[in-house]
């Protein structure tokens, strides 16, 4: 039987065990070899301390699925759009501010995941995505929408609560498919 002293000890050995276990599953960065693996058609990264992606990422032109959530990022490759074939991107609980011009060479993009970030200004080119079905911005600090979203005709859901809008465009009125929009707590009169 464990006294109140072991079994405080005990926890405290097992935290320690914890914390040893969490340090050698997080992987501090990709390895610039990653671009060799070029069938690669679905990788998730995420929850690990990762803050930027390796030069040569950008030439894994097969990948369709790609999660990046929760790593600390704060800017993506200024060639991103060279991942042409991917279908689904996330990049939720993260630290970026801005999107390279290149993401409007997604066109095959399906689902982007932009929530839990900084950004304060979407670029119109994100309005040039023709496949994208499913918008997630939630979680930033985005003061305005710009009007070329409304040109995304195929995007059926769209949340951008918890920023800081006052007013939604009026372009928003060409997102025919649209089901779903979530708008809750922004400054919307």
């Amino acid at each position: 039987m464990l006294t109140a002293s072991k079994g405080a000890e005990g926890s405290r050995l097992a935290q320690q065990a914890l914390s040893i276990i969490r340090k050698l599953i997080d992987i501090p960065d990709i390895p610039d070899d990653i671009k060799h693996l070029k069938s690669l058609q679905v990788a998730d990264f995420s929850s690990n301390p990762i803050p930027k992606l390796p030069a040569g990422f950008s030439q894994l032109k097969n990948l369709t699925v790609l999660g990046l959530n929760d790593m600390s990022l704060t800017t993506l490759p200024a060639d991103f759009g060279c991942l042409s074939q991917l279908e689904s991107l996330e990049l939720r609980e993260n630290l970026l501010k801005h999107l390279p011009e290149s993401i409007n060479k997604l066109t095959k993009l399906k689902r982007l995941d932009l929530g839990d970030n900084e950004i304060e200004q979407l670029p119109s080119h994100l309005g040039y995505l023709p496949a994208l079905q499913e918008l997630w911005l939630d979680h930033n600090q985005l003061q305005q929408l710009p009007p070329e979203l409304g040109l995304l005709t195929n995007l059926t859901y769209l949340d951008v609560s918890e920023n800081r809008l006052e007013e939604i465009p009026t372009e928003i009125s060409g997102l025919v498919n649209l089901t779903d929009l979530d708008l809750a707590q922004n400054l919307l009169e």
